[in-house]
């Protein structure tokens, strides 16, 4: 069963894109907080994943709320991981302040926040690393709240924007040839 869409890199570890489009070292699977012996896969489609969570806890607390299915990625250019958001349910993942204007007046260009990254970043600090052992946070007091369906793959450069990936592209294809 394939869950890559593309591998990027092989060597000294496998990075790939997976079909829903997030991009992770060693697929996503991981050996840590699973009973030896046995494997841990990422959701097929973190973004159901997500939905079916936040419909059966409105359906049973009567609230509107939104989730955020995460993991632990590294980040290019620093030294250590941090929570990220794979899957989203009724949150828009990015709030753009193109247009609006900073604290003296100037026009913001360019500036795209990423708030499903935020405060997946900020819920693994509670969660915990190694023998954490928390599977759920719950943030209150935030309205990102959004009616309309929203996918994490708003959050991904289209292939054309994604300067990194042409990097690597041309980077392999160099040393093929």
């Amino acid at each position: 069963m394939t869950r890559s869409r593309e591998i990027l890199v092989e060597i000294p570890f496998i990075l790939v894109t997976t079909l829903t489009g997030h991009t992770c070292v060693n697929a996503g699977i991981d050996e840590s907080n699973i009973e030896n012996g046995f494997l841990l896969y990422p959701p097929k489609n973190p973004d159901l994943s997500a939905s079916k969570i936040g419909n059966g806890l409105e359906r049973r607390s009567g609230k509107r709320l939104s989730v955020i299915v995460t993991d632990t990625n590294g980040r290019a250019f620093k030294i250590g991981q941090t929570g990220v958001a794979i899957g989203i349910y009724k949150i828009k993942p990015i709030i753009s302040w193109v247009g609006e204007k900073d604290l003296f007046g100037k026009t913001l260009e360019i500036t795209e926040e990423a708030v499903a990254d935020e405060l997946a970043g900020a819920a693994n600090l509670l969660m915990g690393e190694g023998a954490g052992g928390i599977p759920v946070v719950i943030i209150r007091g935030l309205d990102y709240y959004c009616e309309s369906i929203t996918f994490i793959k708003e959050t991904y450069f289209p292939k054309e924007r994604d300067i990194i990936k042409k990097g690597l592209f041309c980077l392999h294809k160099k040393n093929v040839n």
